[in-house]
This record gives C-alpha cells, sequence and structure tokens, in this order.
C-alpha cells in the first residue's frame, strides 16, 4: 500500500473528507490531490510540512512510509489489519454488523486479550 494511500486514508479517518482536510488546515484542496494522484516524494517540502503540522505527524517517520502521531503510538497497520479493513469494507451493513458484534463479543473475553509482561509476571507470583 503506497504512502499516498496511506496518508490519504489517515486523512479521512480524521476528517469527513480531504476537502474538509484542506480547509481546516488551510493547504488547496488541488494539492493534495496532485500529492495523492502523483507522489508524496514530488512535492514540496513546504507543502508536506503543513500537512504533517495539521495532522500532527512526524514528517521523519512519513518520509520512511510510516504515519506516527507526534502525540500517539504508531499508526500504520499491518498488512492483515489492512486487509481485515478491506474485506469488511466489502462487506453489506449486514456483513458489517455481524463483524462488529463478533469483534465486540472477542474484545469482551479475557482469553483473547494482550496482556504485557509485567502482568503476566504479577499474576505467576500472586
Amino acid at each position: 500500500m503506497s504512502t499516498e494511500y496511506r496518508l490519504k486514508e489517515y486523512i479521512l479517518s480524521k476528517y469527513k473528507s480531504v476537502r474538509a482536510f484542506s480547509i481546516e488546515a488551510n493547504i488547496p484542496y488541488s494539492t493534495l490531490d496532485n500529492i495523492f494522484k502523483r507522489s508524496i516524494k514530488g512535492a514540496s517540502l513546504y507543502n508536506i510540512t503543513q500537512i504533517c503540522n495539521a495532522l500532527n505527524i512526524d514528517i521523519n517517520k512519513l518520509i520512511k512510509d510510516e504515519i506516527v502521531s507526534t502525540h500517539e503510538k504508531i499508526i500504520s497497520n499491518t498488512k492483515n489489519e489492512n486487509f481485515l479493513i478491506e474485506s469488511y469494507r466489502e462487506l453489506n451493513k449486514e456483513g458489517q454488523e455481524y463483524i462488529d458484534k463478533q469483534v465486540v463479543f472477542a474484545s469482551q473475553q479475557e482469553e483473547y486479550k494482550k496482556h504485557n509482561q509485567s502482568e503476566l509476571g504479577d499474576q505467576k507470583n500472586a
């Protein structure tokens, strides 16, 4: 998946549309559209800096094809997560509702939850 595609998806996860982001960030829509259609590598440093500042993402990580918030952990998805997202989007409403219920159910089951190593050590010592 290209950096441009992932950046656009990230924008859409935060804003209603690319146009809404362009207005909020004061970046011409045509500039963003050209970046997505052509390449982020051909964009000016000024425009990339504006995008990164507006999204609070690390410009150095973006250059390395990672979308990392300056306030959060790495946001980029694994290949499996991307596959699941794309598959989910291909489902109709009923299919998506079914998957939503399954995820809620699984996330409530202790056996499926991740545990960090310090928690596991504390449980063994108890």
